[in-house]
């Protein structure tokens, strides 16, 4: 295996192959063409690139189409692999060197492309999120605010973001419904009550594994899964940390609704809070337990049913 490493900025690539060629930079867009045809021309070629804001996806799609493997690997492991070989100096030209080298030790699964159906639900999706997060800083400007004329402006932008973010979900609905690829897994994740139309295509998009993995490696994907904190003899309390935001306040947010309208949530919630669990950390453990289940209904195909297990066996 010949293992590339590509830093990926926003007007150039730095590509280095592994023990072999210094690196070498192209320029962004210009030259993508040619850095695709260097990289192709090397064989049995697996290449390396950090996620960066979606500046790498061009390189990606083409490289795909040429029928190179590509693994889009976490900055944040990019990162620890480069404090572990003790570096510190940063450049482009180190940072192609250190994904390379990364691909030689590692060894990172190839990042398999996305259909178009699916694109473009991401993209609807990260919209959504963004105009909601404007939302949000909206209402929290209008506590705050006292001048009519200010008070009249936010609410005139309140009423803009309101329309946005409904046409976006019209957009969505549209989508997911003309779309064989979509349209079933989002129907059977909105038979479990607390799951509606938002949730499941946030959820398809942020957590793509959902449904190939198994329930501990789904919980650890999301961010849901507590770790260890052990040392010797000590024992320390057990936490949730790392894995994708977004999946987790989906998850926090369907838990919420769940808990509060559908039974067996319900009544599991009101075990936990019996039993001394605070209110947060009992909502964290429906959100996965309800992640659980949601993988297992596509994993087999299968839709809620109330009188099953919470657990399923999977």
């Amino acid at each position: 295996m010949v293992w590339i490493g590509v830093d990926v900025s926003k007007r150039t690539l730095d590509v280095c192959v592994h023990k072999g060629e210094l690196v070498r930079t192209f320029r962004q867009p210009e030259e993508l063409g040619e850095a695709v045809t260097y990289i192709a021309q090397h064989e049995g070629v697996q290449v390396v690139m950090e996620s960066t804001g979606r500046y790498e996806q061009p390189l990606f799609e083409a490289l795909t189409c040429k029928g190179v493997a590509c693994s889009i690997v976490n900055p944040a492991h990019a990162y620890a692999f480069r404090k572990s070989l003790g570096k510190h100096a940063k450049t482009d030209a180190i940072d192609a060197r250190l994904l390379a080298r990364m691909g030689d030790s590692l060894t990172p699964a190839p990042t398999p492309m996305r259909s178009r159906e699916h694109s473009e639900l991401e993209a609807l999706v990260t919209r959504r999120a963004q105009l909601k997060k404007l939302e949000t800083a909206e209402i929290n400007h209008a506590e705050h605010g006292s001048h009519p004329d200010a008070l009249r402006s936010n609410a005139r932008v309140q009423k803009i973001l309101a329309s946005e973010v409904r046409k976006l979900d019209a957009l969505i609905a549209k989508l997911t419904a003309k779309s064989s690829e979509l349209a079933e897994p989002i129907r059977r994740l909105q038979t479990v009550p607390g799951v509606g139309p938002t949730i499941a295509a946030g959820l398809l998009v942020h957590l793509p594994e959902l449904g190939t993995v198994s329930k501990g490696e789904i919980a650890a994907l999301a961010g849901l899964a507590p770790f260890n904190v052990d040392s010797g003899v000590k024992r320390g309390q057990r936490a949730i940390r790392a894995g994708r935001t977004p999946v987790r306040s989906l998850l926090y947010m369907a838990a919420l609704v769940a808990s509060r309208h559908n039974p067996r949530f319900r009544t599991l919630y009101a075990r936990l809070l019996a039993n001394g669990k605070p209110k947060k950390l009992a909502l964290i453990a429906i959100a996965r337990k309800l992640l659980v289940v949601l993988n297992a209904i596509l994993k087999h195909a299968d839709t809620w049913r109330p009188e099953r297990p919470i657990i399923y066996a999977v």
